[in-house]
């Protein structure tokens, strides 16, 4: 069963999956909203004067104040144990069991449109506070214990700047660029992989931005649990730092646009390379489908492929927007 806590200093609410009808919407929904109101007014100096870069040193000497006189009035900072449950606790309810995928109930894309707390980024800026630094031995060893097994562990993993290495990748080339972020090709000083080519989209700048964490743990998902399959681009490594969301993927040769701009014979010649290349892709779109995953931007941008001494082509696909 799963259930919720909220902890603030004169209420604590708990509610379980099976009591939601028993709770009135716009009663739940009135003491979010006054919540977030609460923590929207004890903000807002400092959030409109670190917008307009004019945040100065007092203003972080008083907000740190204020966050250490909050944090010693909560008997729950004091028991690490506790914390951990706690945190454990809020984890296992915002990931579904089936699928391991983030619960929509809990978590979104646009929080704040849809009145919501945003609690990825509530629990990145929590865990990764010097103060909370003792409790991530505990706390890992507890959510491995959550189903399905590995859903945890990823989630702490983009939660957590402790555990992700940047420094082991040299060498960064910008080679492509979107919405979200940038790809770098790096060398990794391995004899395989030699080089990767790495994914990083920044972190929100505050509260109120959009959280990508939630697309980009789907992602990962996705690409774990397809780690096995050579239709789909190889992952070998995800984290996060202060400033970025990383993945680290298969550096392949080129994507299929860039192989079909570079072709020189007919199309007639070319055909049964195209209609194997097209078959490859049939079969890479019914074993994510098979697995209840769908691409909503299949393109020959997105198709990587790789060739063979033998001459073949293999094509993987890039699992950049998939459900």
């Amino acid at each position: 069963m799963k259930s919720l806590i909220f902890f603030n200093k004169d209420l604590v609410l708990s509610k379980t999956k099976t009591q939601e009808n028993l709770l009135p919407f716009n009663f739940t929904n009135k003491i979010q909203v006054d919540i977030q109101n609460f923590l929207k007014k004890r903000y807002n100096l400092f959030y409109k004067r670190l917008k307009i870069q004019e945040l100065k040193e007092e203003d972080l000497s008083n907000l740190n104040i204020f966050y250490l006189k909050e944090r010693n009035n909560r008997l729950l900072y004091h028991d690490n144990e506790l914390q951990i449950y706690i945190i454990g606790l809020i984890m296992c309810l915002i990931i579904t069991p089936f699928r391991g995928t983030l619960d929509e109930v809990y978590c979104s894309s646009y929080p704040y449109e849809f009145n919501k707390s945003n609690i990825l980024y509530l629990l990145h800026h929590h865990i990764n506070h010097p103060n909370n630094e003792s409790i991530m031995p505990g706390l890992l060893k507890l959510i491995s214990n959550i189903i399905p097994y590995g859903s945890g562990q990823r989630l702490l993993k983009l939660i957590s700047t402790k555990l992700f290495n940047k420094c082991i990748y040299k060498d960064w080339e910008k080679i492509a660029f979107g919405t979200y972020g940038k790809v770098y090709q790096c060398s990794t000083g391995l004899q395989d992989p030699v080089c990767v080519a790495i994914k990083q989209m920044n972190i929100a700048e505050s509260i109120y931005d959009p959280c990508h964490l939630f697309d980009i743990f789907t992602e990962i998902t996705a690409l774990e649990t397809f780690r096995m399959e050579n239709c789909v681009t190889q992952l070998y490594d995800y984290g996060v730092d202060n400033d970025h969301y990383y993945i680290v993927l298969k550096r392949y040769q080129m994507s299929l646009k860039d192989w079909r701009s570079k072709q020189t014979a007919s199309f007639n010649d070319n055909l049964p390379v195209y209609l194997n290349i097209f078959r490859e892709i049939l079969k890479a779109v019914r074993t994510i489908h098979h697995n209840f995953t769908t691409h909503y931007d299949l393109k020959c941008d997105n198709i990587m492929i790789d060739f063979h001494i033998n001459g073949n082509i293999n094509t993987n696909i890039n699992l950049s927007n998939i459900m």
